[in-house]
């Protein structure tokens, strides 16, 4: 499941969920919100002068990728997991890699 859940999401040649949605900018840019973002709206540590490569834009995709399915797996119980079909698996992670974890108890977020 998790290869497909990986397919759905990064694709091949840009056909991934996430490279279709976010887009990928190697320079640095203001999202709307006015926060500094690259590749696919990568924004932790940015810097507007940033540039990256797209090897190194993969890399925080895929980084940001881990880190979403480490939050659904710390929060949706195992039943859930093995019940939800890879589509729905992958758009969650890509809402998490979206909008971020939240706060448990607020409504910022998957958690």
């Amino acid at each position: 499941m998790a290869g497909a859940v990986l397919v759905i999401l990064v694709g091949s040649q840009g056909s991934g969920q996430i490279l279709c949605e976010e887009g990928r900018r190697n320079a640095a840019y203001l999202d709307p919100a006015g926060i500094p973002t690259i590749c696919e709206g990568w924004t932790l540590g940015v810097q507007l002068g940033d540039w990256a490569s797209d090897a190194q834009c993969d890399e925080l995709t895929l980084s940001g990728i881990r880190d979403a399915a480490a939050v659904f797996v710390a929060h949706a119980h195992d039943e859930v997991r093995r019940a939800v079909p890879p589509a729905s698996i992958a758009a969650f992670l890509s809402f998490i890699y979206d909008v971020g974890p939240g706060a448990a108890g607020q409504k910022d977020g998957f958690v």
